[in-house]
């Protein structure tokens, strides 16, 4: 089966997770401060979501999900793994202050370009790696228990259990 269309999914649930924070970050920034977003602002902030989510999409692929994890990936965890990792790098951002305290004047005196996108790229990849690392390896090893007790049944048992069964016949 091919996953490329639930790793697409998962990303947009991803990116909306991330355009949540956003959302709330900026929300919570315009009310405490008065001060409006500018165009640098978003397209620093837009390759900031870029990064979160190709840290999202390599590791979700490095995993190696399964058909069976299809719905993990495509469910709230998704969702969920953007909005945590849009937090944790602004968490990151407060206390280390790599872009600029509160994401205000993105790439700005405080560190290069290339050390806020490994930041948000690194972000995005572990957040991924916590939300389904475990989750994609029990269904992983569910599939494969199932695999090992359905070769483990007789020969006759499976032809019986898979031979299609016809309308029941009414007798007169």
């Amino acid at each position: 089966m091919d996953l490329r269309p639930v790793i697409k999914g998962g990303a947009l649930r991803f990116l909306v997770g991330i355009a949540t924070g956003l959302g709330v970050w900026y929300g919570v920034d315009a009310l405490g401060s008065r001060m409006s977003v500018g165009s640098t602002d978003v397209l620093g902030v837009g390759n900031l979501v870029l990064c979160l989510t190709a840290g999202y999409v390599v590791t979700l692929s490095l995993l190696r999900p399964t058909a069976h994890a299809a719905e993990d990936i495509e469910s709230k965890r998704s969702y969920l793994a953007g909005f945590m990792g849009f937090g944790i790098l602004a968490a990151l951002d407060l206390l280390f202050e790599i872009i600029h305290p509160g994401l205000g004047v993105l790439y700005g005196r405080h560190a290069s370009r290339i050390a806020m996108e490994a930041a948000a790229f690194t972000t995005g990849g572990f957040t991924t790696f916590g939300f389904f690392f475990f989750q994609i390896g029990q269904r992983n090893r569910d599939a494969a228990e199932l695999a090992e007790a359905l070769d483990s049944l007789p020969s006759v048992a499976r032809a019986d259990s898979a031979r299609v069964v016809g309308r029941p016949r009414i007798s007169r």
